[in-house]
């Protein structure tokens, strides 16, 4: 397991105070530096400190050269002080290690959720107007509602079977082929009459010969090349265009 950041720069501070003129000195300062932040994270120093002042504190204390400076005054110890802890002094300054500290002790506590109602409230204390006060939960509510219904809506549709996109638009793969009945195409009956004149114009052996060299075989062609103008799918396509839903054609052409 590595060492914590705190420890690593507690232990340089400690082999640095063997350099010091009066070791002693430097290493009570140390280990009490270290009691004040042990004593501030498991939550003794808030106990002392409000016992000592006279009123209850209403948060936890974060590790920090202030509060450190209240602990050590509340033990009546000759220091660190909170400006001893600030100075700057290289790498024998104590900051870097209160740092180390809270950042770590930070990173430990899980802080419970206030409840929305909490919340509310503590809003509602800032606000003077009776009526503007009702006016805030009565909006409060509406929201309580409306997330509730949300809720509600999601975990029905969440729970319906999945259903095909074109089948509620009403579109089937039989429609999408150019060649299937045309029931939803639009047409009326108007336009499948001038589709079957067409069609009857277009089947007429004879009109197509004598008049524009085409002939019809099952597709349109021309007469001398065989190239198609249109072919036999075509044609049926046209020909079902004309023809009223449901009905088919049996004529022989």
């Amino acid at each position: 397991m590595s060492q914590k950041l705190s420890e690593i720069i507690f232990s340089n501070l400690l082999a640095d105070a063997e350099t010091f003129k009066r070791p002693k000195v430097r290493f009570d300062t140390l280990d009490r530096l270290k009691g004040a932040c042990d004593a501030i994270e498991s939550g003794k120093a808030k106990n002392l400190i409000a016992e000592k002042q006279g009123y209850r504190l209403a948060s936890e204390l974060a590790i920090t050269p202030s509060n450190i400076d209240r602990y050590v005054r509340a033990q009546k110890w000759s220091g660190p002080t909170r400006s001893t802890i600030e100075k700057n002094d290289g790498e024998r300054s104590l900051k870097p290690y209160v740092q180390a500290r809270e950042d770590e002790r930070a990173k430990t506590i899980i802080r419970s959720p206030r409840r929305p109602s909490q919340e509310l409230e503590n809003v509602l204390r800032e606000i003077n107007s009776i009526e503007a006060r009702q006016y805030v939960r009565g909006l409060h509510e509406q929201r309580k509602a409306a997330e509730a219904r949300y809720a509600a809506l999601k975990s029905g549709i969440e729970k319906m079977p999945a259903i095909s996109v074109e089948e509620i638009l009403g579109v089937s793969k039989a429609k999408k082929d150019p060649l299937a009945p045309q029931s939803s195409s639009g047409i009326n009956s108007a336009d499948r009459r001038s589709l079957g004149e067409i069609y009857e114009k277009l089947t007429d052996v004879l009109f197509l010969s004598k008049n524009f060299d085409l002939k019809f075989e099952g597709s349109l062609s021309h007469a001398k090349t065989s190239k198609r103008l249109l072919t036999k799918k075509e044609m049926e396509f046209l020909k079902r265009l004309s023809q009223p839903t449901g009905k088919s054609n049996n004529r022989n052409e």
